[in-house]
């Protein structure tokens, strides 16, 4: 559980170690970064990669924030991998709410992207494809809609399939 210390000091500030379980720690900030701690708060590594720096034009996205709240883009989801790479969900106070999913090194090099409106949650299978969770506008209604899909993506970032969940319902 997270809450709020009156410590000012970043890092681990109470730890209980008959508490919790060995190891370290993956988790996405506020931001557009995650981190991988050890039990003393330590970071061992770090990512961080900016939404406009990835897409400079956003052309996938129907309302974009100003640059200059770039920062208001965050990482909604990260998926660390064995070899330090990381898949990312981009998303924002944009609507709809995903911005892209891109895949990082270990050292935030960008190894792809894919500018489909990803939010919430993703998962990956045994062969490697990732599965994400999408937005796209409904325009067949008078009044247009944001529905939902389950969309699956190649090992490389290339969309396969996009599943309507409305329809599977």
């Amino acid at each position: 559980m997270w809450f709020e210390t009156w410590e000012k000091t970043p890092g681990v500030v109470i730890h209980k170690q008959d508490r919790v379980c060995p190891g370290v720690t993956f988790y996405t900030d506020c931001r557009a970064s995650a981190f991988l701690v050890d039990m003393q708060g330590h970071v061992l590594l770090q990512w961080h990669k900016l939404f406009y720096v990835v897409w400079p034009l956003p052309a996938h996205v129907t309302s974009y924030l100003p640059k200059s709240l770039d920062e208001m883009i965050y990482w909604r989801k990260a998926r660390l991998f064995p070899n330090g790479d990381v898949l990312v969900i981009f998303e924002g106070s944009i609507t709809p709410f995903g911005s892209g999913l891109i895949k990082l090194d270990a050292d935030s090099n960008l190894i792809w992207k894919t500018g489909i409106n990803t939010h919430h949650d993703l998962d990956i299978d045994w062969q490697g494809n990732n599965f994400v969770l999408t937005h796209k506008y409904n325009t067949k209604l008078a009044n247009r809609r944001i529905d939902d899909y389950l969309t699956v993506l190649s090992p490389g970032g290339k969309v396969l399939r996009e599943i309507s969940l409305l329809e599977a319902f």
